[in-house]
């Protein structure tokens, strides 16, 4: 039996209608929501690729189309984390299990709704209102979970939702 455990740094900078998460130091994904451009950096090599909105845009219909979003079910279990009361959802597609913890009444949660929202379509996940603090998916006996461990408000500078100088085009 293998049993092991690897943790994975991800930041998630939100500035109106763009998005950059970093997964850790090696890689970065830079989204437009209002125009759909997707742009992800390779750290290391000092690469980038471009998706054009347009691109972007019928690859996610084309997703929409073969698989709609999972519906996501309340299990009227409520938990605290971090002080925010969580309710607690699941939701099952193609063999893969998820809880959800959901905190409605974050106080970050009003201001950047529409972007989180908007954010869940892209990455078909099912509709909830509220912050998602922490997540467990299970498959074929694989646990994954993640902890929303920090947030909050501070100033984005525009320069992170850039493509560095120096980065060569895949």
């Amino acid at each position: 039996m293998l049993i092991g455990k690897v943790s994975n740094r991800r930041t998630t900078s939100l500035r109106s209608d763009k998005v950059r998460i970093d997964h850790g130091d090696r890689q970065s994904d830079i989204l437009d929501l209002k125009s759909s451009e997707f742009v992800g950096l390779i750290h290391q090599n000092k690469l980038y690729s471009r998706i054009g909105g347009k691109d972007y845009s019928s690859q996610i219909a084309r997703a929409q189309a073969e698989s709609p979003i999972p519906e996501a079910k309340a299990t009227g279990k409520t938990e605290i984390i971090d002080g925010n009361e969580c309710e607690i959802f699941t939701h099952n597609v193609y063999g893969v299990s998820t809880r959800l913890w959901v905190a409605k009444a974050h106080p970050l949660y009003a201001k950047y709704k529409a972007a989180l929202l908007e954010m869940r379509a892209l990455n078909r996940e099912p509709f909830i209102d509220g912050i998602v603090l922490k997540s467990e998916s299970k498959m074929e006996g694989i646990t994954e979970s993640t902890r929303i461990t920090y947030l909050k408000e501070n100033k984005v500078p525009d320069s992170i939702f850039h493509v560095p100088a120096g980065y060569k085009k895949q």
